[in-house]
């Protein structure tokens, strides 16, 4: 894990603050941008769900959904974050 990104969680970790998920999603972002190691990945995709996902027929079958569905100029449906960019790790 990238120095900034432990150090990031481990201030959350300590703090007494109100927070929510986006504005974490957008510390983890600003401290990963660049970063593609399996870690920030994680973290980066963790804080981007949406938890009991309302839209059940569009979704993914799961209790979590994406963020953010929107239809692009080119008819397609995107999603953020996209299902496809979970992997499992043994």
């Amino acid at each position: 894990m990238n120095i900034e990104l432990a150090q990031l969680m481990s201030e959350l970790e300590q703090s007494n603050e109100k927070t929510n998920e986006s504005s974490i999603s957008a510390e983890i972002n600003k401290a990963t941008h660049e970063d593609q190691s399996l870690e920030a990945v994680a973290e980066r995709i963790a804080f981007g769900f949406c938890e009991d996902y309302q839209h059940k027929q569009s979704g993914w079958g799961t209790y979590f959904g994406p963020m953010m569905v929107w239809v692009g100029d080119d008819g397609k449906a995107y999603e953020s974050p996209s299902i496809s960019s979970i992997t499992v790790v043994a």
